[in-house]
C-alpha cells in the first residue's frame, strides 16, 4: 500500500496528480506544505501494485495527469528513476522527477526552508529520462572537448533506451545541445548504445545447439516472420498475428510459437518479449524461440532494422491476404443456385475489402 492514501485520495482524484515520497515524514511535509497529493512507499520499492493503484485513482481520461517522484539528485536517485521509467508506460499519466535543492527530501527541505519550499520543488520537476540525463552530464565540467564527448558517450546509452521513436529522436537533439556537440555524433553514440541492449537482452537466452533452418520457400517467410516478432515485437499488432494463425503455417513449431505469442499480444511492446515469450512455449520450442531471437538480421542500425521489419509485416500480410481470398473463392463457389442474396453479397463485399487492404499495402 502507499502511506497516506486514505489523506491524499480525494485530492489525487481531483487535481489528477500524486506525488510519491519515500517516507511518512515526507508525506506530513508535503501536506503541511499545501501539497495533498503526496502519498509514501515507507523503503518498499515501488512497484507493480503501487502502478495498479495509481492508475485506478486517475482512471482513464483524456485531461492529463501527473505521477510526480521526489528522487535524490544522486546515483541511488538515479537508479530508482531508471528502475521506475522502465514501467512508466504502464501510468495512466505523465512521469516526473522533482528534487530538492542541495538534496534535501521534502522533510528536511520544509524544516530548513518553510512550506513554500514544497510547492517549489515540484514545480521545478523534469521528465523521468531528462532527470537521469542531466545527472549523466553532471558528472563532467563540459569545460572542453574530451569532458564533452565523455558526458556523451555516459548519456547516450539512457537516450538508447527510450522506445518511443518521437521522444528518442528529441533527446537525441537535446542531448547534443546540452553537451555542445554535433547531432550526428549524438545519434551514432545512441544507435551504438541501442545495439548493446539488444546484445544484452537476448545473451542470457544463448544455449549451445541451434535448430536446423527451414528451407522451403514459405517456411523461410514464416522464420523471418517470427525474427521480427522476437526481435521487433512492436512491428506487429494483435490482429495480425490473430490473421497469420487463421490463415495457416506450413510449419506445426512455427505455428505453435505464434499462437503462444499471439496469447501474449500485451506484451508485444515490451523489449523483453523474447525472454516472456521463452518462458511460455513448450520445452521443445525453447530452442527454436532463442534461435530466432538471436538470428542475424540484414540490418546495420535501428532505422535499418525498422525498415527491414515494415517488410517483413508487409508481405506477411500480403501472405495472409492471398490466403483469405482463397478461403472466400473457395466459399463462393460452394454457394449454390439456393443461396440467398444476402450471403453472396457478404463473401462479394469482403472479396472487395481484401483487394482494398492489398493496394494499400501495395502503395
Amino acid at each position: 500500500m502507499l502511506y497516506g492514501l486514505d489523506l491524499a485520495r480525494k485530492s489525487i482524484v481531483k487535481t489528477r496528480q500524486i506525488v510519491v515520497v519515500e517516507g511518512y515524514t515526507d508525506v506530513m511535509a508535503c501536506h503541511l506544505g499545501g501539497v495533498e497529493t503526496a502519498v509514501a512507499t515507507c523503503g518498499t520499492a515501488f512497484g507493480e501494485e503501487h502502478i495498479r493503484i495509481i492508475n485506478r485513482l486517475l482512471g482513464q481520461s483524456t485531461e492529463p495527469a501527473e505521477v510526480i517522484f521526489t528522487f535524490d539528485p544522486d546515483a541511488a536517485g538515479e537508479k530508482a528513476a531508471l528502475r521506475v521509467y522502465g514501467d512508466s508506460s504502464k501510468f495512466n499519466a505523465l512521469t516526473f522527477v522533482a528534487s530538492g535543492p542541495d538534496g534535501l527530501d521534502p522533510a528536511d527541505l520544509r524544516q530548513n526552508r518553510g512550506d513554500s519550499a514544497i510547492p517549489a520543488m515540484l514545480a521545478n520537476k523534469k521528465p523521468l529520462f531528462e532527470f537521469v540525463i542531466r545527472h549523466r552530464i553532471a558528472q563532467f565540467s563540459l569545460q572542453d572537448l574530451d569532458s564533452r564527448v565523455a558526458a556523451a558517450r555516459a548519456a547516450a546509452p539512457v537516450v538508447a533506451q527510450i522506445s518511443d521513436p518521437a521522444l528518442k529522436a528529441g533527446y537525441t537533439k537535446a542531448l547534443a545541445d546540452w553537451v555542445s556537440l554535433d547531432s550526428f555524433e549524438i545519434e551514432q553514440l545512441v544507435r551504438t548504445g541501442t545495439r548493446q541492449q539488444v546484445q544484452e537482452r537476448v545473451e542470457p537466452m544463448r544455449q549451445a545447439g541451434t535448430p536446423a533452418a527451414v528451407l522451403n520457400p514459405q517456411g523461410k517467410l514464416e522464420r523471418q516472420i517470427l525474427e521480427v516478432l522476437l526481435q521487433a515485437p512492436g512491428s506487429f499488432d494483435a490482429g495480425q498475428l490473430r490473421r497469420m494463425i487463421a490463415a495457416g503455417l506450413s510449419d506445426p513449431q512455427h505455428k505453435r510459437i505464434l499462437e503462444v505469442a499471439s496469447t501474449s499480444s500485451s506484451d508485444l511492446g515490451d523489449h523483453n518479449f523474447a525472454s516472456i515469450l521463452s518462458t511460455k512455449v513448450s520445452d521443445t520450442d525453447v530452442d527454436l524461440v532463442r534461435a530466432l531471437a538471436l538470428a542475424e538480421l540484414p540490418v546495420q542500425n535501428e532505422a535499418g532494422l525498422e525498415r527491414y521489419a515494415k517488410g517483413i509485416v508487409r508481405t506477411a500480410m500480403l501472405n495472409t491476404l492471398a490466403r483469405e481470398k482463397q478461403d472466400l473463392m473457395a466459399a463462393l463457389r460452394r454457394i449454390d443456385a439456393t443461396a440467398s442474396s444476402e450471403q453472396l453479397d457478404q463473401v462479394q463485399r469482403e472479396l472487395v475489402a481484401l483487394e482494398t487492404e492489398r493496394r494499400d499495402l501495395m502503395k
